[in-house]
């Protein structure tokens, strides 16, 4: 049985030019598909764009550290970075103290 996720890495992707919110979120969605579930350690992840097209948040939930680092240096990574960082500014923020809420209501 896989243990609980420890760590959880936020990715704030501000992009130069709103015209190109798409593409990043589709190059982000096919780096999930193909790096990130095929990662050990890699427990899930949500994927959000702003409506006024400047920002696309990524939040991923790993195990560990270790994990994590992993997956960065994996030649799947390091493939996409490029393309993301032609496109937009990155703030990296990992947490360990996490808590999640669930809503109850329908």
């Amino acid at each position: 049985m896989n243990a609980a996720p420890t760590l959880t890495i936020t990715s704030i992707f501000t992009l130069h030019d709103p015209a190109d919110q798409a593409e990043l979120f589709d190059l982000l969605t096919a780096n999930c598909v193909s790096v990130l579930q095929e990662s050990d350690g890699f427990h899930g992840s949500t994927l959000s764009r702003s409506d006024d097209g400047t920002t696309v948040v990524h939040h991923a939930l790993w195990r560990d550290k270790t994990a994590a680092q992993n997956m960065l240096r994996s030649a799947g990574a390091n493939d996409s970075m490029g393309r993301t960082r032609a496109l937009a500014d990155v703030h990296v923020v990992p947490a360990t103290h996490n808590r999640q809420f669930v809503g109850t209501r329908p």
